[in-house]
């Protein structure tokens, strides 16, 4: 399901308060759930079937969009994907809650290429736990930022797991075994205390 919807000056959606994977960064936010986790809101809400329309009347929505003024969200959903994008008069003003999938994981060729679309996320989770440089150090706004993890720092294994929570952001990794296919696959939540839903939260 694929939906615009516009968002009251100064008032949070109400229906996707929640982490992506059903936790919730602040825990005094009252506002938990929606189109990711399965929360339900109270606002009236306006929203556009894209799988409806054909293609003049998609070309004609984004040409809508592109026009669009002051506070609006565009959410997009489904198994492994939650899109909350936020913009203002035009201008991305949020892109989380952001929720990411991905089965099967792993290698596969495309184009004569091989891709391995998680390998530079894990590899860069694990150079996290290796300790950054000093100039990395340097450069980075770590004050009140905590990295925390189970399972192994490999990535590799059921339920495995990493989180970074800090003052703005929160993120996390998790390895789930699979349902239909065999193996481990990614889930990766991004969300952003100030610009979560664009800012409107505030």
């Amino acid at each position: 399901m694929s939906t615009m919807q516009p968002l009251p000056d100064g008032e949070m959606s109400s229906d996707g308060g929640g982490a992506p994977s059903g936790g919730n960064p602040d825990s005094d936010s009252s506002d938990v759930g929606g189109a990711a986790s399965g929360g339900t809101g109270n606002q009236a809400r306006v929203g556009i079937s894209l799988g409806d329309l054909d293609e003049d009347q998609l070309a004609a929505f984004v040409e809508l969009l592109a026009a669009a003024t002051g506070t609006w969200e565009f959410q997009f959903g489904g198994h492994h994907l939650a899109v909350a994008n936020t913009y203002t008069d035009g201008v991305l003003a949020g892109a989380t809650p952001s929720f990411r999938g991905l089965e099967p994981c792993g290698e596969f060729e495309y184009e004569g290429e091989t891709i391995d679309v998680m390998a530079v996320k894990a590899e860069a989770f694990r150079a996290l736990f290796a300790g950054p440089e000093d100039d990395q150090l340097a450069s980075a706004e770590l004050a009140d930022t905590y990295v925390a993890s189970s399972g192994s720092i490999e990535f590799t294994e059921q339920n495995d797991y990493i989180r970074v929570d800090g003052p703005s952001v929160w993120i996390e990794l998790s390895l789930q075994s699979g349902i239909v296919l065999e193996g481990n696959h990614p889930h990766t939540v991004w969300r952003h205390r100030n610009t979560d839903y664009g800012g409107t939260q505030s």
